[in-house]
């Protein structure tokens, strides 16, 4: 398995060379405690900040989610149990799809709470974990504008869960002194790794134990 793992880490380092075009420093001393590294515990933070649909409507969508594992690069799984912290959604400026109409349609309403992205439960997955996601939508009612259907609109309350995979970014990528590219860097300490996607900020934090 050990030479497995060196063999991920060289490729890793081919792709960020190709993939990374800028002047590069490799911290040939990082590099080496991270590819003999087995055990590495992952601070993980998700931050959601943007536009995002719910049912028929977008809005301006706040979400974090905090998450602490293990991770064994030689058994390629989590180890022990991970935790994980939601926060409640903030959701503002409602747009229901009839607005494009002049922009003169009132603000839809919901009748509850929205809980844009709520961890269930998580388990190992290959190369990272597993996350069972519930989002929890109220039932909202908005102004049609004449569109053709009645004066005002209703949708129903529901329930989504589904399975989002998280990769575990490997610490690797801290030895590497580039801006990065494709939502993809590293924090001005070298602590940290960031990827940008979908309107979330997903900082990956590992620390060899």
């Amino acid at each position: 398995m050990r030479k497995r793992h060196s063999m991920v880490a060289l490729s890793l380092l081919c792709v960020l060379q190709t993939s990374w075009s800028s002047a590069q420093i490799i911290d040939q001393a990082a590099m080496k405690r991270w590819t003999d590294a087995d055990l590495v515990s992952y601070h993980i933070v998700g931050d959601h900040s943007g536009r995002a649909g719910i049912d028929r409507i977008t809005a301006e969508v706040k979400d974090r989610v905090v998450i602490d594992l293990v991770y064994s690069f030689k058994q390629s799984k989590v180890i022990g149990t991970p935790t994980f912290q939601n926060t409640k959604s903030q959701v503002t400026n409602l747009v229901g799809y009839a607005d494009g109409a002049g922009g003169t349609c009132p603000a839809p309403v919901f009748s509850g709470e929205h809980e844009f992205f709520d961890v269930l439960s998580m388990k190992s997955g290959p190369g990272g974990a597993e996350l069972q996601v519930r989002r929890t939508i109220p039932k909202a009612v908005w102004a049609n504008c004449g569109l053709g259907e009645a004066d005002s609109l209703t949708t129903s309350a529901k329930t989504i869960e589904e399975t989002k995979y998280l990769a575990l970014q490997p610490g690797l990528l801290l030895a590497v002194q580039a801006p990065g590219a494709g939502g993809l860097s590293v924090s001005a300490d070298h602590k940290s790794i960031l990827v940008k996607e979908e309107g979330w900020l997903w900082t990956f934090t590992p620390t060899i134990k």
